[in-house]
């Protein structure tokens, strides 16, 4: 039997993992995608033994996609150089929907052109509300 001061702290910790999750998405759902992204990110290195893997990577590949939709700011370049250094980046070619990120992610952070099929590709995995709308 767990000790009931271990069950409230995990209780502690889930919910705070739970808010600062449901916090980025707000922020992502709101277009405030560089605020979004750090989110996103710090949520993805939360070292904690009840989380899966696949969950965290999840996660940084949101972090990818928000900071692929910010706007260009100092702090956009920033979160973009952590991305790109991520020793988990190269992990986000085996999730489904973020097949193409490590190559956009690659083509922004260098501020080199990105071929068009490359665009389409990466258009597909967004969500409704990260569609420009014209």
């Amino acid at each position: 039997m767990l000790d009931t001061g271990k069950e409230a702290t995990e209780l502690v910790i889930a919910l705070q993992l739970r808010y600062r999750s449901t916090q980025a998405q707000v922020l992502d759902g709101n277009r405030k995608f560089i605020d979004a992204s750090l989110k996103y990110y710090e949520l993805s290195r939360v070292t904690n033994q009840s989380i899966v893997a696949e969950d965290l990577l999840q996660l940084l590949g949101k972090a990818v996609t928000c900071v692929i939709l910010g706007k260009i700011s100092v702090q956009r370049l920033r979160i973009l150089s952590m991305l790109v250094n991520d020793s988990r980046i190269h992990d986000l070619n085996t999730l489904d929907g973020y097949k193409t990120h490590l190559y956009v992610l690659s083509k922004v952070y260098k501020q080199q052109i990105i071929a068009e099929d490359d665009i389409v590709e990466f258009e597909k995995s967004l969500d409704s509300h990260q569609k420009a709308v014209s």
